[in-house]
């Protein structure tokens, strides 16, 4: 039983380094800015992306290690639980096991939730500034604008040209009708 769980700690492990995530635990110094993540890579690190790479770690650790330990102890308390045969001791073992993942989920998440549910009541979004949560590290690592910003000036660009072409299209509309139509008075503001 012991080695299934060495096994399994070790592929979970060994999966976190294949996930997606190119820009590894701290987002800076790197030789190339990658595009699909926020921020500039390339800037020198500086103590704020310590924070961010804290935030990752226990991300990490509250996404997919945690739930996966749980689930994996779940199906070792359901074997014992299947195996068991009228065993008491089995059975008891089982047990433990179920408690023991439930008190740890309960330890683990219900921690977080106290302490959301203490700054939450405390009003800190509103005296801190932390409007995306208290949870977010959001200091700002570089004064390049971020994916989201460049979406905005990206949209705000195209609808910029868009009025601009409506415009055209309106005055060259009405320069028609007024050629076609004689006698029509000018509109104000045309």
């Amino acid at each position: 039983m012991k080695k299934a769980i060495l096994i399994f700690l070790t592929v979970t492990l060994l999966a976190g380094f294949c996930l997606p995530v190119s820009a590894g635990l701290v987002p800076c110094g790197l030789s190339e800015d990658d595009p699909n993540q926020p921020g500039d890579q390339t800037e020198a690190c500086t103590s704020c992306h310590l924070f961010i790479m804290m935030d990752t770690i226990i991300d990490y650790i509250l996404i997919f290690i945690v739930p996966s330990i749980a689930v994996l102890m779940i199906v070792i308390g359901g074997a014992y639980y299947v195996v068991s045969q009228g065993s008491s001791e089995k059975l008891s073992k089982a047990k433990s096991i179920f408690v023991s993942v439930a008190i740890g989920l309960l330890i683990v998440y219900g921690a977080w939730i106290i302490v959301n549910f203490f700054m939450s009541s405390m009003g800190v979004a509103e005296w801190t500034g932390l409007k995306n949560g208290w949870w977010k590290i959001n200091c700002s690592t570089s004064t390049s604008p971020t994916p989201t910003q460049k979406v905005e000036e990206k949209i705000k660009e195209k609808v910029d040209d868009v009025i601009e072409e409506t415009k055209d299209a309106t005055d060259k509309y009405l320069d028609d009708l007024f050629e076609i139509v004689p006698g029509l008075p000018d509109a104000p503001g045309i």
